[in-house]
């Protein structure tokens, strides 16, 4: 069941796919705390968690978050979720996980190391520009996303397609979109594996 109390029979999905990044683990968050810390390392006005997603933020702090991203010593430093972890851990002994994330391919040992640190079980990492001819080459039956945009691309190339948005699912009336709007990517995984 969704946020909005509709039943979605999603257990039965055999190949399921995640993002990294706001799924597996809440880089917003990671990623604001460090920008936060540099900035008050150079004397820059503190900036709010809302304005950390805001797009009209001046370029150059864009740009260092988009740095952070891939940078080895932060990508080794996000820590997920213990509970998370565990859970996909679960999937991962039940379902075939794979990870499907835009994250640049210059990245792609320290995610990988990552991964196998915390999710040992995912069967593969693909890194690509557009996530939705991706899940839909690998077959997918569920994928989780954290953006709202690319959830509505991936929702026609798969049966489910559970979005978690961080920023915005407290508040959302309705899902327009059509993809099922869950409180936690913890609650998407259950959801996968059937639990109530």
């Amino acid at each position: 069941m969704d946020m909005f109390g509709n039943v979605y029979k999603v257990f039965d999905a055999v190949r399921v796919g995640f993002d990294i990044d706001g799924v597996l683990v809440d880089t917003h968050i990671q990623v604001s705390e460090e920008v936060q810390r540099v900035f008050k390392l150079k004397e820059v006005p503190v900036i709010t968690s809302w304005d950390m997603k805001d797009s009209r933020l001046p370029k150059e702090v864009i740009d260092y978050m988009y740095k952070l991203l891939y940078d080895s010593a932060f990508l080794g430093g996000l820590v997920p979720d213990s509970e998370l972890v565990e859970a996909v851990r679960h999937l991962c002994r039940k379902k075939e996980v794979h990870v499907v994330t835009s994250r640049k391919a210059d990245s792609a040992r320290e995610t990988d190391t990552w991964l196998m640190k915390y999710y040992p079980g995912i069967k593969s990492l693909n890194m690509v520009r557009s996530k939705a001819p991706c899940v839909q080459s690998m077959a997918l039956h569920a994928f989780v996303e954290d953006n709202p945009n690319y959830a509505a691309e991936i929702k026609f190339q798969v049966p489910m397609c559970a979005v978690y948005m961080p920023r915005i699912s407290h508040n959302v009336g309705k899902n327009p979109r059509g993809v099922i709007v869950v409180k936690s990517t913890l609650e998407a995984v259950r959801l996968i594996l059937g639990d109530k």
